[in-house]
């Protein structure tokens, strides 16, 4: 198969699930000036995204960051978009875990001292129940597409996120399945082989997530298990549909991928 070359890429980061990798992945496979980033003032590169010229933004191949479904309508031209969803339990605590131990985050001092549960029960960055179905829904904050809600999910928001990983995400990737993901999208949007270095990798190792903790994730982010089900079912046909061509590639991927990391190191 030919590769489906769009005018446009939009990698949709969804936190704690890959991205920093991913990003480091997408720097070497597009040209810089192409790029646009939403990096740490989210809103404020939102709403700059959107104020520039159609032309403008008609030359941007990449634009990639922190973002709620929706950016695609301000481009003129197709656009492919890109995700990496992740078990819900893993990312969840995961994201409790860096919050807690990275000194310069701007929420460290609110989540530096909660308990698991007790910082749930706050859920400062509104990612730890349901997160990664409020960015796949495309709710947004005060209408304002790309920047995403604070409010509860609810069955609707759900409903819409399941319609758009279906129309918007056929090559939805998964952490769990990394290499079979970017081998997929290499073949996709013809990329070189996407040699990678894992990168933000949590560092606190002392929290435990415990029974308790993983039922009360689960009870939380009900919408986000069926949600990351769906799309592993989708990667999972996917991955069975492609040539034994393809599976020497991804074989043949993993082993160079190894030594590059060894070179790197």
């Amino acid at each position: 198969l030919m590769p489906k070359i769009t005018p446009h890429v939009i990698f949709l980061h969804i936190p704690k699930a890959g991205g920093t990798t991913l990003r480091s992945i997408l720097d070497s496979q597009y040209a810089r000036c192409g790029v646009f980033m939403i990096g740490e003032d989210i809103n404020g590169d939102i709403k700059r995204f959107k104020t520039m010229s159609s032309e403008e933004r008609n030359q941007i191949t990449l634009l990639m960051g922190h973002m709620s479904h929706g950016l695609h309508r301000y481009f003129s031209a197709p656009s492919t978009y890109l995700t990496l969803l992740r078990n819900p339990v893993e990312r969840v605590f995961s994201e409790y875990r860096f919050l807690s131990s990275n000194r310069q985050h701007p929420l460290f001092k609110v989540v530096h001292g909660l308990n698991f549960q007790e910082y749930l029960a706050i859920d400062p960055t509104r990612q730890g129940c349901n997160g990664q179905t409020r960015l796949l829904s495309g709710i947004a904050y005060r209408e304002e597409i790309g920047i995403p809600d604070i409010g509860p999910i609810e069955k609707a928001d759900f409903e819409t996120a399941m319609q758009n990983l279906e129309k918007f995400y056929p090559m939805v990737g998964l952490l769990e399945k990394f290499d079979e993901t970017l081998m997929l999208w290499r073949q996709h949007l013809g990329w070189r082989f996407p040699f990678y270095v894992k990168k933000n990798i949590t560092i606190r190792t002392d929290a435990k997530l415990s029974g308790a903790d993983t039922a009360l994730i689960n009870e939380k982010n009900q919408y986000d298990l069926i949600l990351y089900h769906q799309a592993m079912k989708m990667l999972e046909e996917k991955l069975d549909s492609q040539s034994y061509l393809f599976m020497k590639q991804l074989s043949l991927f993993k082993i160079m991928n190894k030594f590059y990391q060894k070179l790197v190191a």
